[in-house]
C-alpha cells in the first residue's frame, strides 16, 4: 500500500471514526436544546422579577414576582443565567407554571445561544471531515503550463535538505510542490488545539459566564480556521520555474516572478537559527535540551533593494526537480548559494 492511499485511509478513519459522530453528537444536543427553547417560548410564561439577597446564603439569590396577584419568592444559585444578578436588579423571567422553582432568564442569547452555538459547530466539524477525506492522502494535482500562479510563504517542513549534486539544467519548466506532511501537520495541529477549546465549553456546564464559553468556543473556531487556510495553501501550493521567471502558485493570490529580479539567494538553516537564538538561556541555565533535530533549510530569494521575494522549502517535491532548481539558481549566482 502506497503512502497516499495510507493517507486517504488515515482522513477517512478520522472522519467516520471521529469528526462526523462529533457533529452528529451536536446535531442530536442542538435539537434537543431547540425542542426546550421552543418549549419554554410556549408554554412558559414571562415575569418581571425583582432580586435580592438570599438571607444567610451568599451564594443564592432571590427572586420575587407575581403570580395569579400573589407575591412568589423562589430561590437560585448565583451560577449560569443569574451569576451577574444583584440585588436591586428587576429583569425579565420565563417561569414554568407547573413548577415555580424553574425559571430562565428571557433573553435571546440564554434561550436560542446554545442552539446556535451547537449548530454551528455541527456543520464545522462536517466541513472538517469532508476536506479531511478530500486532501488527507490525495495526490496533489500538477497544475498545466500557463495556470495563473500566486505568492509563496515559507513554511516548514521535516524533509532534510537536498543534496547539492545536481543535473545539468535543460532548460525546462520546473515544477515544485510542498510535502505533504507539511500540511497534514497544519490539519493535525488545527484540530488538535481547536478541539481543545472548543469541546470543553460545549460538554461542559459548570462554567458560571456564558461570554466564557463563548470566547473559547470563538478562540477553537478561528483557531481551526487559521489552520485550516494554512492547510489549504500549503496543499495547493506550486511553483513552477520557467528559463525567464518563477510563477508561484497558492489560494488566495498569484505572483510571477522574472528571474531578472532576482539578485541574492541564500541558504537559511532555520532550526541552526532557532538553536543560537536559545543557546544563551541554554547556557546559564545549565540545561542540555537534547535538540537533535536535523537541519531544516529553506532558500530566500531577493530583488536589488533587499527585498524578500519568496522563500522556497528545500523539502519541496519531487526532490529531483529540486535539484533542478538548486542549479538554476546557481548559475543565476554564478555557481553558488552562500549560507545566512
Amino acid at each position: 500500500m502506497d503512502a497516499n492511499a495510507l493517507g486517504s485511509m488515515i482522513g477517512k478513519g478520522v472522519a467516520y471514526a471521529c469528526l462526523f459522530p462529533i457533529a452528529l453528537l451536536l446535531l442530536w444536543l442542538s435539537v434537543k436544546l431547540a425542542r426546550e427553547s421552543r418549549s419554554v417560548e410556549t408554554s412558559w410564561s414571562r415575569v418581571t422579577a425583582k432580586a435580592s439577597d438570599a438571607a444567610g446564603e451568599e451564594n443564592k439569590i432571590t427572586l420575587e414576582w407575581f403570580w395569579k396577584e400573589d407575591p412568589v419568592q423562589r430561590k437560585f444559585d448565583r451560577k449560569g443565567a443569574f451569576s451577574d444578578v444583584k440585588a436591586g436588579d428587576t429583569l425579565r423571567v420565563w417561569v414554568n407554571p407547573a413548577d415555580l422553582s424553574q425559571a430562565r432568564p428571557a433573553t435571546f442569547g440564554e434561550l436560542w445561544g446554545p442552539v446556535i452555538v451547537t449548530s454551528v459547530f455541527a456543520v464545522i466539524f462536517v466541513g472538517v471531515g469532508f476536506l479531511v477525506m478530500r486532501f488527507v492522502g490525495a495526490e496533489p494535482a500538477m497544475i498545466p503550463p500557463g495556470f495563473p500562479m500566486g505568492p509563496l510563504h515559507a513554511e516548514m517542513s521535516p524533509v532534510a535538505a537536498i543534496p547539492h549534486a545536481a543535473p545539468v539544467d535543460d532548460g525546462q519548466p520546473i515544477e515544485l510542490r510542498e510535502s505533504s506532511d507539511l500540511w497534514k501537520a497544519n490539519v493535525f495541529w488545527g484540530l488538535l488545539f481547536g478541539l481543545l477549546f472548543t469541546l470543553p465549553p460545549l460538554l461542559s456546564s459548570s462554567e458560571p459566564h456564558l461570554w466564557k464559553r463563548l470566547a473559547s468556543i470563538a478562540v477553537g473556531v478561528a483557531w481551526m480556521v487559521f489552520m485550516g487556510r494554512i492547510a489549504i495553501q500549503n496543499r495547493s501550493r506550486v511553483i513552477r520555474c520557467d528559463p525567464s521567471e518563477i510563477l508561484v502558485s497558492q489560494p488566495f493570490g498569484s505572483r510571477h516572478i522574472l528571474l531578472s529580479e532576482i539578485k541574492k539567494v541564500t541558504r537559511r538553516d532555520i532550526r541552526e537559527h532557532l538553536r543560537k537564538a536559545a543557546e544563551s538561556s541554554r547556557s546559564r541555565s545549565g540545561i542540555y535540551d537534547g535538540d537533535t533535530l536535523g537541519p531544516k533549510v529553506i532558500y530566500i530569494l531577493y530583488d536589488a533593494a533587499g527585498k524578500r521575494l519568496v522563500d522556497v522549502d528545500s523539502g519541496m517535491q519531487p526532490s529531483q526537480e529540486m535539484r533542478r532548481f538548486l542549479d538554476r539558481m546557481k548559475a543565476l549566482m554564478g555557481g553558488s548559494i552562500p549560507d545566512e
